[in-house]
This record gives C-alpha cells, sequence and structure tokens, in this order.
C-alpha cells in the first residue's frame, strides 16, 4: 500500500505525502475475518496478569476499546473473535474465565449460541452486550449472566469485572 495520496486541487497528479501507518495499524486494518488476535497487536503493551477474558464483539473499534479497557484493569484479553465458530475455537485454545459477548454478530450468528457453546466445556462468567436490551430479555442465558447496555463506557465495565471476581454480581441489564 502506497504512503502517498494524490492532491485534489490544482494539479491532479501530484502526489502529496502522508502519515505513513504504524505496523500495528496496518494489521488491525487489514485484519481478516478471522479471530482478531488484538493482543498480538501489542496495543496496551506487555502482556498483563489477571483474569483470563474472551471479547466476543464483530465491531473492530468497540472491541479494541474494550480491551484496551480490560487490560488496563490488570486483566487480559486472550482473544477477540467475531463470530460463533471463532469464539468456540478460542475458548477450546484458551479457557477463559470471564466472557464479554455481543448478542449478535457479523456472520449473523449469535453471541449467546456462543456462549453456551463455550459453556460445556468451561467455566466462567458471562457479560451479555447489546445496543438494544430486549434481545438480552429471554431465554435460558438471561438470568444466569450480567447484562451490559451499549455503548459501555470504561466505569461500567470496571464496576462489572468487579461485581464478578467478588461473586456479587446480580443479573440485570447495567445502564
Amino acid at each position: 500500500m502506497s504512503n502517498l495520496a494524490v492532491q485534489s486541487l490544482g494539479d491532479a497528479r501530484r502526489p502529496l505525502p502522508t502519515r505513513a501507518r504504524t505496523s500495528a495499524e496496518a494489521e488491525l486494518i487489514e485484519a481478516p475475518a478471522a479471530i482478531l488476535d488484538l493482543a498480538a497487536l501489542d496495543v496496551a503493551g506487555p502482556e498483563l496478569g489477571g483474569v483470563a477474558v474472551l471479547i466476543i464483539e464483530d465491531e473492530p473499534l468497540i472491541a479494541l476499546d474494550l480491551q484496551y479497557t480490560i487490560e488496563s484493569l490488570g486483566h487480559r484479553v486472550t482473544s477477540v473473535a467475531r463470530t460463533r465458530s471463532e469464539a468456540v475455537r478460542s475458548a477450546r485454545e484458551k479457557p477463559p474465565r470471564l466472557i464479554f459477548a455481543d448478542v449478535r454478530l457479523a456472520d449473523g450468528s449469535s453471541g449467546i449460541q456462543a456462549v453456551n457453546e463455550i459453556l460445556e466445556d468451561c467455566d466462567a462468567d458471562v457479560v451479555l452486550m447489546s445496543g438494544f436490551p430486549e434481545r438480552m430479555v429471554s431465554g435460558p442465558m438471561s438470568s444466569a449472566c450480567t447484562r451490559l447496555e451499549k455503548p459501555v463506557s470504561e466505569r461500567r465495565v470496571a464496576a462489572t469485572i468487579e461485581r464478578l471476581l467478588s461473586g456479587s454480581a446480580p443479573s440485570r441489564v447495567v445502564r
């Protein structure tokens, strides 16, 4: 990819220099539809301690923001998955202690289905996220997980993780 843009005024063929992308930016932009392993991009520095967290989110900017928040709290994001199948595969490779899952995923699959399948193999606390809280209200999982209404703030993520790890997380929509 060239780091030159074409000037829009005057001589349209004369290139203008543009800022070159960092390798992390290029990897994120060109990431395949497969698992976005944002931890490998070293966005938030070296691998942190804390608990293992799986993010199931199809919007890259939301996933990156959530990853940054979780890592700034001292936890480590093991993987970011965009689809049900990627999430299940990731959880089998690196079992998470916490799962943040979007309800509707990129390929039309369900984050709730992904979580149900993951919980067959490992024990993890679950946070369902959606901009449409009515999608989270029904079903057998709705009473067994914490729910966050999007957009999620750093403060709400921190409070939710603290409640989950202390064992006092109520099953309700956090607004």
